[in-house]
């Protein structure tokens, strides 16, 4: 199965991957959450968010998307 990815907006070294699309939108709707948009095939983080806040985000969204 093939993984689509969502590069995130400032930050060419990240990008959030999933091969389930269920598991992708729980996590996508916990980052939404958090202040995170998806603008034009980008995620993008709130304003001034650094690259440790946005991987910790990222983390705890998938994480948390695990757990339902």
């Amino acid at each position: 199965m093939a993984s689509s990815r969502l590069p995130v907006a400032g930050f060419p070294h990240l990008a959030l991957s999933a091969q389930d699309d269920d598991f992708r939108q729980k996590t996508l709707t916990r980052l939404r959450a958090e202040g995170f948009k998806v603008d034009h095939g980008l995620l993008v983080p709130p304003e001034g968010a650094t690259s440790p806040a946005v991987i910790m985000a990222i983390t705890h969204a998938f994480h948390e998307a695990q757990r339902k």
